[in-house]
């Protein structure tokens, strides 16, 4: 049996209540609620399927990717996906990508297609997007979003067949590379 999982960043709690207000108003606004079916998040791994039988060994496997020193992610304003999604806009750090590599590197022996580059962005309404995506478009380009939040680990979320939960954090920890670096 397979169990579905995905990778994110998880804004702090207020941050995320932030967010997730946007959500909500945008949904309100123009009849969008898949987007609030997942938790509010910035998906560094999309989801994916893994047979229980190895499971454990990717969850294992994950904890290799945690080896960084904690970094900020700025988030400026709205994008969009051409006709699909809205999103709030994430700085593509230098960190950030190693990130995601480091994510990617420790998954490829377990997945059977490798996702590629990332756009860093907290999605605010997509898939059920389509009937008022230029109009959605057109009320956020305008507006204006400005924050950021520490980045200090990364989560491993799993569905249930009815929600996504949080499964797993990995906290970042300094390799000795890093350790080396700061006694010097």
């Amino acid at each position: 049996m397979d169990s579905l999982f995905f990778v994110a960043l998880m804004p702090p709690s207020e941050l995320s209540e932030i967010i997730d207000n946007i959500r909500k108003q945008c949904s309100i606004e123009y009849h969008v609620f898949r987007a609030l079916k997942v938790p509010v998040h910035m998906t560094m791994a999309p989801p994916f399927k893994i047979d229980s039988k190895i499971e454990n060994k990717m969850i294992a496997s994950l904890k290799e990717a945690s080896n960084f020193d904690p970094f900020d992610q700025y988030l400026k304003n709205y994008g969009t996906f051409p006709e699909h999604t809205l999103y709030i806009q994430g700085d593509k750090t230098r960190e950030i990508v190693q990130l995601h590599n480091a994510i990617k590197t420790c998954l490829r022996p377990y997945l059977s297609k490798i996702y590629g580059p990332i756009t860093p962005h907290i999605t605010i309404a997509y898939k059920d997007i389509q009937d008022s995506y230029s109009l959605i478009k057109e009320a956020y380009k305008t507006k204006q979003f400005d924050a950021q939040f520490r980045v200090n680990k990364f989560t491993l979320l799993k569905h249930d067949r009815t929600k996504w939960n949080i499964h797993k954090e990995y906290e970042f920890r300094q390799n000795e590379k890093q350790l080396k670096i700061l006694i010097l």
